[in-house]
C-alpha cells in the first residue's frame, strides 16, 4: 500500500482511550490492562468483561485464580475460566470436584491403639476420644509407647499430643524421634545417618476434658521411617490418644485471625468451621499439591464424602459418576461438553463456565453467543448477538454498553390500588383531567382502578403528573404502557401526545383498542409516532430526543368509546426507563430485575453527552427542519466558547463585543469580521 496514504485508526473502543492513534505508527492509547496496537486484548492474567470495574471503569478484570488449585494465574480471556489441577473446579478453581476432597490440616496421625506398648501402659480405654478407637493410659514412671511413622512431604513439623489427664500434677515425658533408613536407601548410601532427637515436654491437667498440648518442631523427611517413643519420666496416671504431625507452615497468621479454632488440635478434629475452609482448601492443596478420591462406594450408602477432610461417605443413595440423585433413582447428569465437570449437583445442575448457561450448560448466557466457541461476550459484528443499534441521537455509531451505573426501572401509576379505597383527587397520583371545552371534569366513582363517567360531546385529556416529564431521553427505544378496561363493545382510537422544549410542534402516537381489557404498548422509536397530527409525517429519530430531552406534556384522550355516556377504567399508566443506580427512587418507580445495557456513546467533534445529545463547549444548537445540529460558534476567534440555544457568544476577548464578537469596544478600532484587532483609538483629548 501507499506508505502516504492516511489510514483510519482501528482502536477498539472499549480498550482505547479516544478514537485516535500515533500518526506514524497507527498505535492507540490503550485504557489500563488492555494491551495490543488497537488496545482490543486483555494483558495477562486479565479477562475482557462487559461489566466495567469500578472506580475507574475498567473493562478489563483481573483472573484471581486460586492460587492453591490452579495449574497457572492466567486465565481465559474469553470465558474467565482458570486453568485448575486435577480434581479442582469452579470458575477460579477454588472448590474440589464431587468425589473429591483435601485432606484436614490434622490428617498425618497416629493413633495410640496402634502403638506397640511397654509394661505400665494398658490399651484401651474408651472415654470421650479425638479419633480412632480409643486411648492408651500410662499409669506408671518409666511407661513406653512406641509409634511407627512416616511422613508425606520432607518438612518442619509439629509435634502435638491429644490426650486426656484428670489429675493435678504435671507429669513428664519424653519424646525420642529414632530416624531409620530404609534397606534400599542404605544400600543406596543415599541417606545419611541422622542421630535420634529428644523432645521432653509436660502434660498438664485437662480435667474430664480433652486437651492437647504442641511438644515442639522436629525435622522430617519423607525419606526416612521414624519410630516416636513416648516415655512417661514422672509418676501419675493420662490418657494418650494420638500423635499428630502438622505442617509448621499450617500455623498461620491467616488461621489464627479468623475468629474461630481453625487449628483442629484443641477441638473436634473432624469439624472444620465454614470460616475455615478457604484456608484448609488453600494450605492442604499447597501441601500435598492433589486432591484425594473419597473412598465411597454402594456399601458406604454413598458416593460422595466431605470435601473438607474426607471421612465417612455422607448418606443417601449412591450414584455413580456423572449421575445424581432424583427421589430413589439415579438420573444422568447430562452435562455438555461445555460443562466445567461432567458431575452435576444434588438438583441435576452442572457447573457453567462464564458465559453459559442452562442446566445442562448447553445455552449461552445474556450478552453472549456462540456456544461452539465457548460464548464468548457479544460483539456487533456477530449477526446472532441480538445487539441493539447504537442510536446515539443519530449522532455516532460507535458506542458500548454501560450494565453498571444504571438499572431499567418504571415509572408507574397504579389505579387500582391508589383507587382501592377511596375516589377523591388523591386517587389520581398527580394526574389531571382537563376538559378544553369547559364542559365539566368527569365524576370519579369508587372502587379499584380510576373510574370515570364521560359525555362524548366532552374533549377531556389526562395529563400526567410531573415525575412522567423533564429529560426523559432514557426512555428511547423503551415503551409507554396503557392499561385500560372498557365496558362498552363500540370502540374508537385513542392517540398518546409528548411535547417538549426544543420542538413546537407534537408527537402523536395511535392507540388501536380492540378488546374490552386492553394493554396497549407504544415504543418510543421510530415508526410509531406522527409528528403533530395522526396524518401528519412520520416523526423523526431528530423529533423524538428533542422532545424526550425536555417533556412538557404527556397526555391522552380520556375516549375509549363511541357510546354517548361511557364509563370507563384506567387501571395503570407506565413509562419505562432507566435510573442511575446511586439515585434516590421515587416511590412510584420500580426497579426492574436483571441486567440491561445502557449506551455510552462516542460522540463525534462538537457532540457531548452520554448520548451524543448537547452541544460541546463551544458549539451552538442550529436546528433546521426538524433537524438538530451542533455548529461551531461564531465568534470570529475571539472567544471560545458561546449560549448553546442562542449562539450568542461569552467573554469575547480583544477589546470586542457583540453577539458574535464582530465589533469593537467603544474607545478601540478595527474589524474583527476580518481579523483586523480592535486597537485604542489613540485620540488626544480636547484642550
Amino acid at each position: 500500500s501507499d506508505p502516504n496514504t492516511c489510514k483510519p485508526c482501528t482502536c477498539n473502543p472499549l480498550g482505547s482511550n479516544v478514537n485516535s492513534c500515533d500518526p506514524n505508527t497507527g498505535k492507540c492509547t490503550c485504557k489500563d490492562f488492555f494491551v495490543g496496537d488497537d488496545c482490543g486484548r486483555c494483558q495477562s492474567g486479565y479477562y475482557k468483561s462487559l461489566m466495567p470495574l469500578p472506580p475507574n471503569n475498567v473493562m478489563c478484570h483481573p483472573c484471581q485464580c486460586v492460587l492453591a488449585g490452579s495449574l497457572s494465574p492466567i486465565c481465559n480471556e474469553i470465558t474467565s475460566q482458570c486453568p485448575c489441577k486435577d480434581g479442582v473446579t469452579g470458575l477460579r478453581c477454588h472448590t474440589v470436584l464431587l468425589g473429591q476432597y483435601v485432606k484436614a490440616l490434622d490428617a498425618i496421625i497416629f493413633e495410640a491403639e496402634n502403638a506397640i506398648l511397654s509394661t505400665g501402659v494398658t490399651c484401651c480405654s474408651y472415654p470421650a476420644y479425638y479419633t480412632g478407637t480409643g486411648y492408651i493410659t500410662f499409669a506408671t514412671s518409666g511407661g513406653m509407647a512406641t509409634f511407627a511413622v512416616q511422613v508425606p512431604e520432607d518438612d518442619t513439623y509439629m509435634v502435638i499430643l491429644r490426650y486426656q489427664y484428670s489429675s493435678v500434677e504435671n507429669i513428664k515425658i519424653n519424646i525420642t524421634i529414632n530416624p531409620s533408613v530404609p534397606d534400599n536407601l542404605i544400600i543406596a548410601r543415599s541417606v545419611p545417618v541422622v542421630p535420634p532427637a529428644i523432645i521432653e515436654v509436660e502434660i498438664t491437667p485437662t480435667g474430664a476434658t480433652n486437651g492437647f498440648i504442641n511438644a515442639g518442631l522436629t525435622n522430617l523427611s519423607s525419606s526416612m521411617h521414624y519410630t516416636f517413643v513416648v516415655q512417661q519420666e514422672t509418676t501419675g496416671t493420662w490418657n494418650l490418644d494420638s500423635i499428630v504431625l502438622m505442617p509448621v507452615a499450617f500455623n498461620t497468621s491467616a488461621l489464627t485471625s479468623l475468629g474461630v479454632d481453625c487449628l483442629p488440635a484443641a477441638a473436634s478434629p473432624l469439624a472444620i468451621a465454614i470460616e475455615c475452609q478457604s484456608e484448609v482448601f488453600d494450605l492442604s492443596l499447597t501441601f500435598y499439591n492433589q486432591t484425594f478420591a473419597c473412598n465411597c462406594s454402594v456399601a458406604n450408602a454413598s458416593c460422595y464424602c466431605n470435601p473438607f477432610g474426607g471421612g465417612s461417605c455422607l448418606t443417601g443413595i449412591c450414584c455413580p459418576p456423572g449421575m445424581y440423585v432424583s427421589g430413589s433413582t439415579c438420573l444422568p447428569c447430562g452435562c455438555s461438553g461445555y460443562s466445567n465437570s461432567s458431575q452435576c449437583d444434588q438438583n441435576g445442575q452442572c457447573p457453567c463456565p462464564l458465559g453459559i448457561q442452562g442446566l445442562k450448560c448447553d445455552a449461552c448466557s445474556n450478552l453472549h453467543h456462540n456456544i461452539s466457541a465457548g460464548c464468548p461476550p457479544c460483539t456487533c459484528g456477530n449477526p446472532d448477538c441480538n445487539c441493539i443499534q447504537c442510536v446515539c441521537t443519530g449522532k455516532s455509531s460507535v458506542c458500548s454498553a454501560n450494565l453498571v451505573d444504571y438499572s431499567e426501572a418504571v415509572v408507574i401509576t397504579d389505579f387500582v390500588t391508589l383507587c382501592l379505597y377511596t375516589a377523591s383527587i388523591e386517587c389520581m397520583g398527580g394526574w389531571v383531567f382537563v376538559s378544553e371545552s369547559g364542559l365539566p371534569t368527569p365524576s370519579l366513582l369508587s372502587g379499584g382502578g380510576l373510574h370515570y363517567v364521560l359525555y362524548i360531546a366532552d374533549d377531556i385529556r389526562l395529563y400526567a403528573p410531573v415525575s412522567y416529564l423533564g429529560n426523559q431521553v432514557r426512555s428511547l427505544g423503551l415503551d409507554i404502557t396503557l392499561v385500560v378496561t372498557k365496558l362498552s363493545s363500540e370502540l374508537q382510537p385513542q392517540y398518546i401526545r409528548l411535547t417538549g422544549v426544543h420542538r413546537s410542534g407534537a408527537l402523536i402516537g395511535m392507540m388501536n383498542f380492540n378488546t374490552t381489557f386492553s394493554t396497549y404498548t407504544i415504543p418510543l422509536k421510530e415508526g410509531y409516532w406522527q409528528w403533530n397530527s395522526s396524518t401528519g409525517p412520520n416523526a423523526t429519530l431528530n423529533d423524538l430526543i428533542a422532545v424526550l430531552s425536555n417533556v412538557t406534556e404527556l397526555s391522552f384522550s380520556a375516549h375509549f368509546t363511541l357510546d354517548l355516556i361511557e364509563q370507563s377504567i384506567i387501571q395503570s399508566v407506565s413509562l419505562f426507563t432507566f435510573v442511575e443506580n446511586n439515585a434516590t427512587i421515587p416511590s412510584n418507580i420500580q426497579l426492574i430485575p436483571g441486567l440491561f445495557p445502557v449506551e455510552n456513546c462516542v460522540c463525534p467533534q462538537g457532540y457531548a453527552g452520554q448520548f451524543c445529545q448537547v452541544c460541546s463547549n463551544g458549539y451552538q444548537r442550529i436546528s433546521q427542519d426538524r433537524t438538530d445540529t451542533c455548529q461551531k460558534c461564531n465568534c470570529n476567534s475571539l472567544s471560545v466558547n458561546c449560549d448553546p440555544n442562542t449562539g450568542v457568544c461569552i467573554a469575547c476577548t480583544g477589546n470586542s463585543t457583540g453577539d458574535h464578537c464582530e465589533t469593537c469596544q467603544p474607545g478601540y478600532y478595527g474589524d474583527p469580521t476580518r481579523g483586523i484587532p480592535c486597537l485604542p483609538c489613540g485620540c488626544l483629548p480636547l484642550n
